[in-house]
């Protein structure tokens, strides 16, 4: 079944993300370099630092791999990231 959601639905949903990721990696004193490269240890290659700025700052959605990626760096469940 392939449902849409309204737009503004959607944004505050990219929003919410971003800012479980930031604020994830703010406290734990991260640099987004530095996420990136623990990210890169546990397998996940090819992330950017422009990837990981837009999907703090609301602008995209991280894909299913990136969330898990995020789970597993920061060693939290899927759903605290994505929780609102």
């Amino acid at each position: 079944m392939n449902q849409k959601i309204p737009r503004e639905e959607y944004n505050r949903i990219k929003i919410a993300i971003g800012e479980n990721i930031r604020n994830l990696r703010s406290s734990r004193n991260w640099t987004q370099e530095e996420l990136i490269e623990r990210l890169e240890l546990i397998g996940l290659s090819d992330i950017s630092a422009n990837t990981i700025s837009r999907t703090e700052n609301g602008h995209s959605m991280p894909n299913l791999i990136t969330v898990i990626y995020l789970a597993k760096v920061y060693a939290v469940s899927i759903d605290s990231l994505i929780s609102m």
